[in-house]
């Protein structure tokens, strides 16, 4: 595949900026125990290049050595990767969709709770958990011994690590873009299917998602505004509440499921902290709760009970749909958060 044919959002890294001495001599020390764990994936400019140590060149006729070309330059595959760290929750998702928990090395702690994936009982079985902090301690992630890297840079915490880890020289895919549009996840799913050796696996995920997103999303493409409902999305992200926007696949799923969102109604160009007086001012004709604690409806009691937002249409009716943040994550391309929102619409208009 050359440069000019992968998409430009969706890229493997290359070295970053220069660390601190202290941070090189911890990184040093990490990747001398680490190395050996590398030597099925390298930087290389040739396709044949060999197997690292003298070792054998695994059989072409198993795809490898493999060498996939990107934005930021060849990676060479001479094996399968089978010790991958995921750092983001979305490349852990879709890896485990393709080819399950066997050859991950590391995940997200999140990824473990069925709040916040759909995969959550095949994550529990992966060796290694990491806590959200420990994302961007690259000490802690060389000492798993990864031959693979697997990260979106989306959040600070993953970018941290892009740069340090880059630097470090550890054989990464890092994904840039926002997984916002069944487009984009398409786009992913494939490079990750790539690079996993899974394309297969990938072709399928990607028909499947596709086949469902358009039987929710074609025969309300031409629903005039006017016969729209308007619907907000809204999440807890630390003791905060917040407005889904655009650039998420949460509002591009409330558009394609035939609504208008709050957020577009209020002419924003990206999520917000809610404002209360904001959504009273609006007073949609549904709501979407995103539930990321395992309590469901509940996590939203206090807010539900507010003067003013208490008698709103969408909670006076109990035009309410709770999704999990895994149904809506961006590793599943926000599939099942897009048909329950559907299902519940014809009620609120």
């Amino acid at each position: 595949m050359t440069s000019a044919s992968r998409p430009p959002a969706a890229r493997l890294t290359a070295s970053r900026p220069l660390m601190s001495v202290h941070r090189r001599s911890l990184l040093t020390a990490a990747l001398a125990t680490s190395a050996l764990a590398w030597g099925g994936c390298s930087r290389s400019s040739s396709s044949d290049a060999a197997a690292p140590g003298g070792a054998d060149p695994v059989d072409a006729a198993d795809g490898y050595p493999r060498t996939i070309d990107t934005a930021d330059g060849p990676l060479t595959l001479t094996q399968q990767a089978s010790a991958v760290a995921c750092l983001s929750s979305d490349v852990a998702d879709v890896m485990l969709a393709l080819v399950g928990p066997e050859r991950m090395q590391v995940v997200p702690r999140t990824c473990t709770q069925p709040f916040h994936s759909v995969h959550a009982e095949a994550a529990r079985t992966v060796e290694h958990v990491i806590e959200v902090t420990g994302v961007s301690d690259p000490e802690q992630i060389l000492g798993f011994a990864p031959d693979l890297v697997m990260l979106t840079t989306r959040h600070e915490r993953e970018s941290d690590a892009r740069a340090q880890l880059g630097e470090a020289g550890v054989p990464m895919l890092s994904i840039t873009n926002d997984w916002d549009s069944p487009e984009v996840f398409a786009e992913n799913v494939t490079l990750l299917g790539e690079v996993l050796g899974a394309e297969d696996a990938a072709t399928a995920l990607v028909a499947d998602h596709r086949r469902r997103w358009d039987a929710v999303a074609e025969p309300v493409a031409d629903r005039p505004d006017s016969e729209r409902p308007v619907v907000g999305m809204i999440r807890t992200l630390g003791d905060n509440l917040w407005m889904t926007g655009p650039g998420t696949i949460g509002d591009t799923a409330v558009t394609a499921a035939g609504a208008r969102t709050l957020a577009g109604e209020l002419g924003l160009d990206k999520g917000i902290k809610l404002d209360v007086e904001q959504l009273v001012k609006v007073d949609p004709d549904g709501l979407v709760l995103i539930d990321t604690t395992g309590q469901g409806k509940d996590q939203y009691a206090d807010l539900l009970a507010l003067p003013g937002v208490a008698e709103l249409t969408a909670v006076r009716e109990d035009h309410l749909v709770v999704v999990t943040s895994g149904e809506l994550a961006s590793g599943t391309g926000g599939i099942i958060a897009l048909e329950k929102i559907a299902a519940a619409l014809p009620e609120w208009q």
